[in-house]
């Protein structure tokens, strides 16, 4: 009889696991996250029409201009956006993801528009920069050991209430 009641237990089904985690409402108020919440747009082409009219909202251009001008990646500033668009609670990540391209052809776009030098990934910024040569690293590397000896060695006067008297 016994067997037959731990054969039922652990049948559990998959409504078992639909629940807020256990405690949860110890630290917070249930769904006071967004990610709590359903996010107010799930198809691809209404995120994506999100994001074309936020370009053309003249602050957010000029505010992406200055970013692009700075040097960072169309790719990094592209997954910033979505990413804040998750915290939001104005899509999924897996709907930003689908939408994160789409980003990214529009910063290149407002880039060539306004005539600015970009990279699309941090890879193509680290190609065109200047590599550094193996003797500047092993001179850097060196100093750093010297360094370290030099304050492994070197004992600090002790000083306090529990220290002896010199």
């Amino acid at each position: 009889m016994e067997d037959d009641d731990i054969e039922e237990k652990s049948k559990g089904s998959a409504t078992d696991f639909r629940g807020t985690v256990p405690g949860i409402s110890w630290t917070v108020a249930p769904k006071t996250y967004t990610w709590q919440r359903p996010p107010k747009y799930v198809q691809t082409a209404d995120i994506a029409k999100v994001y074309i009219d936020a370009f053309s909202d003249k602050e957010i251009t000029d505010a992406m201009v200055d970013t692009i001008k700075k040097g960072l990646p169309l790719a990094s500033i592209a997954e910033m956006l979505m990413l804040s668009g998750v915290g939001k609670g104005t899509h999924t990540i897996d709907s930003g993801i689908l939408v994160t391209p789409i980003i990214i052809e529009l910063l290149k776009t407002l880039a060539i528009i306004n005539d600015i030098e970009f990279h699309m990934f941090m890879e193509d910024k680290v190609k065109k920069e200047k590599p550094v040569s193996s003797d500047i690293i092993d001179e850097a590397i060196k100093r750093a050991f010297s360094s370290f000896e030099e304050e492994k060695t070197a004992t600090p006067k002790s000083t306090g209430l529990m220290s002896k008297g010199e």
